[in-house]
């Protein structure tokens, strides 16, 4: 017998450097500022991966404590001026960091800026992760007195606001638009290198490499992730604004892209209305409504500046590699709270390479249980009772946006393996997230084993009208790539037509 009905799961390639502060922060942190966490913590990590789980019924106990709170338009003005006065501070954090100097500090001076800064940014966390609670405590509000169809929870729980993808995409296509085909120097980019891209345009054009350096100040952190984190300076978008111009767009062509990501906007707010008043809602039931339409919104900036943040943690790990001389892969299963004994040459290095194998990181509301190797390996074993296996036709899963595709599965769960992605096919992972872009777009129709209603692929999904089922928990455990299945996405429905 496995456990996998007993959890909320989170599985994706990750590191324990790189996700230990976000980790932590739903207990203790959390509970600080909601007086509920989402419950203890357990996250096992091996061949790259993390499973991070959450007893499901706790979780949805907590959130909806916790969501009816925030229905209370005071409490709700409060807590959000918080998360913003937050934010302020942590992105000033940034700018210290970027002014730092490094190899200048003091091994103490280096911890102790560490830190500060990992203080301020594990309360930043510990209120950033409300939006999953207060997310499963509505769709339990929303559901106790009536039952939705999948069609219908979608509809409602679609977000109203453009994601910081599309509006990524839309910045880029700006500069497209203006920059390039109104100053026809678009033929600068027919030259085969995007280094000499970057490097004639410095010379010759000024403003567009302004604009250029502007984006990617902005947006440098788009492809971060918990397993890696990855600059994305002026080159890789030379290589992006390529891609666009490949395609032949006009001016008339971006334009209409534009229009239809606005029409689409207006489409679902219509959408949600129409069905708000086809079901009768109470004022009370639109009020959970807007709140999870709030923190949909509030959950994708979230991730954005998560990512960001990702960068400067990152920056400490190398920092750290840099003076103990042990190796990056090593390093990063560190806890930031053992950087110290690192340093003062204390800890030992079998213990690091037994992480190599299994880790887990165990957050009880009395303390953290760090695990390694063989003991971490049973304990993972002792919480799932035994693992999905076997073999089935038909599996289900949520709806998160309607239709229907046959195709062929692309099974990926490496960030290293985007690039195999083919148009068509359809992309089957444990969850998306930002770096996962590419492949979506190219992808026919999107499954995944985990996520909510208003979890990365579902918002994303929908702002690309790509079918996908969410939540099937067991989708990369018994597809393969190369499989030919059946994506009813309306039903939630997976069926494997004929196995690769």
């Amino acid at each position: 017998m496995n456990n996998l009905d007993k959890y909320i799961i989170w599985e994706r390639p990750c590191y324990p450097g790189l996700v230990f502060i976000g980790a932590e922060a739903v207990v203790l942190p959390h509970i600080k500022h909601f007086g509920y966490p989402w419950s203890d913590t357990l996250c096992f990590f091996s061949n790259g991966m993390i499973r991070a789980v959450w007893d499901k019924e706790e979780l949805v106990k907590n959130g909806e404590k916790i969501a009816k709170n925030f229905l209370t338009p005071s409490y709700f003005k409060e807590k959000i001026a918080v998360y913003h006065s937050l934010s302020k501070e942590l992105f000033v954090w940034f700018e210290r960091i970027d002014s730092a100097n490094f190899p200048t500090l003091t091994e103490e001076q280096l911890l102790n800026l560490y830190k500060e800064y990992n203080v301020l940014f594990l309360d930043w966390w510990g209120f950033a992760q409300v939006a999953e609670p207060v997310a499963a405590g509505c769709e339990y509000l929303l559901n106790k007195n009536r039952t939705l169809s999948q069609e219908q929870a979608s509809f409602l729980t679609t977000p109203t606001k453009k994601s910081y993808t599309t509006i990524e995409e839309e910045e880029l296509l700006k500069i497209v638009k203006e920059m390039i085909l109104g100053n026809k120097v678009e033929n600068i980019f027919k030259i085969s290198s995007n280094q000499e891209v970057a490097k004639y345009i410095e010379h010759t054009h000024q403003k567009l490499w302004k604009k250029l350096q502007e984006h990617s100040r902005k947006y440098y952190w788009m492809l971060n992730s918990y397993a890696e984190t990855r600059y994305l300076d002026r080159v890789y978008f030379i290589g992006m604004i390529k891609e666009i111009l490949a395609k032949k767009l006009t001016k008339e062509d971006i334009d209409r892209i534009f229009l239809q990501n606005d029409k689409r906007l207006v489409e679902y707010k219509s959408n949600i209305e129409k069905l708000e008043n086809e079901l009768n809602f109470t004022e009370a039931e639109n009020d959970i409504i807007k709140l999870i339409d709030f923190f949909a919104f509030f959950q994708d900036e979230r991730k954005a500046f998560s990512l960001r943040a990702n960068h400067y943690t990152d920056l400490f790990m190398k920092e750290i590699v840099r003076r103990s001389g042990l190796s990056y892969d090593l390093v990063k299963f560190l806890s930031p709270y053992e950087y110290s004994e690192l340093l003062a040459d204390k800890f030992p290095l079998e213990k690091i390479k037994s992480r190599q194998k299994h880790m887990s990181l165990l957050f009880y509301q009395d303390g953290l249980k760090i695990l390694e190797g063989d003991v971490s390996e049973k304990k993972e074993g002792e919480v799932f009772g035994g693992d999905v296996g076997g073999t089935t036709n038909e599996f289900e899963g949520m709806r998160a946006m309607g239709g229907k595709v046959i195709g062929k599965v692309r099974k990926i769960l490496l960030v290293e393996d985007l690039k195999t992605m083919q148009a068509g096919e359809i992309l089957v992972t444990t969850m998306t997230s930002p770096d996962f872009i590419m492949a979506m777009k190219k992808a026919s129709a999107i499954v995944t084993d985990q996520g909510g209603v208003t979890c990365h692929a579902a918002v994303i999904s929908r702002e690309l009208g790509i079918p996908c089922v969410i939540g099937t928990k067991i989708a990369t455990r018994v597809l393969k790539t190369g499989d030919v299945i059946e994506v009813r996405a309306n039903h939630g429905i997976i069926k494997i037509l004929k196995q690769g």
